[in-house]
């Protein structure tokens, strides 16, 4: 029950090219001490090259999702976008098919602010699908999501996004619409304030 013993005897069988062997342990060293993560996929990536043996044999498959959203992020902050995707597509449509949206809310950002948007798509898409979010506009033209503040924003993914600051004040649902119920504000709660352009 030890961390620090699953920890030595894993590193000793991937020393010893017995990687059967090592992931029992590395997985076990997850389940105890979950701040292991990111040390042991960097260990067992360097050594075994396969994201697919990783997230098989070593990432926890129990019920909490947290170190398998862990993998993902974990892969695709090495640019390894291509597994990440591959990986995700498995959890979709197997222990994960209905995630927490604040699980894959890094995830989905990163991509995002990454430029993989076509990764992203395909992520906000599942979700869409599994019922996590709800489907985008029933107007066919209407190409953005929640596109007239029908429903609360969801702060990632292709949803509406605020950040942030002294500054400004976000109202998502003010009630001057042009069209429907809601409109987004933005007030400026300064005086006069060069940086912001409209």
């Amino acid at each position: 029950m030890a961390p620090a013993l699953q920890w030595a005897l894993g590193n000793h069988y991937l020393l010893t090219n017995r990687q059967d062997k090592a992931f029992p342990y590395f997985r076990r060293l997850l389940e105890l001490q979950p701040h292991y993560l990111e040390n042991t996929f960097r260990l067992c990536l360097r050594a075994t090259r396969d994201p697919q043996a990783i997230y098989a044999n070593v990432v926890p498959n129990g019920e909490d999702a947290s170190p398998r959203f862990a993998f993902l992020l974990f892969l695709i902050s090495a640019a390894d976008y291509e597994s990440a995707m591959k990986i995700w597509g498995q959890m979709i449509s197997g222990p994960d098919r209905s995630p927490r949206l604040s699980l894959v809310k890094p995830f989905l950002d990163f991509l995002i602010d990454h430029n993989q948007i076509e990764d992203a798509g395909t992520v906000w898409t599942d979700l869409q699908h599994t019922g996590v979010i709800s489907p985008g506009s029933p107007q066919p033209a209407n190409l953005l999501y929640n596109g007239g503040f029908e429903g609360p924003a969801l702060d990632t993914g292709f949803d509406w996004r605020t950040s942030e600051s002294p500054d400004l004040v976000f109202n998502l649902s003010a009630p001057s619409a042009y069209t429907g119920a809601k409109c987004v504000r933005i007030d400026f709660v300064v005086g006069r304030n060069a940086e912001y352009d409209l």
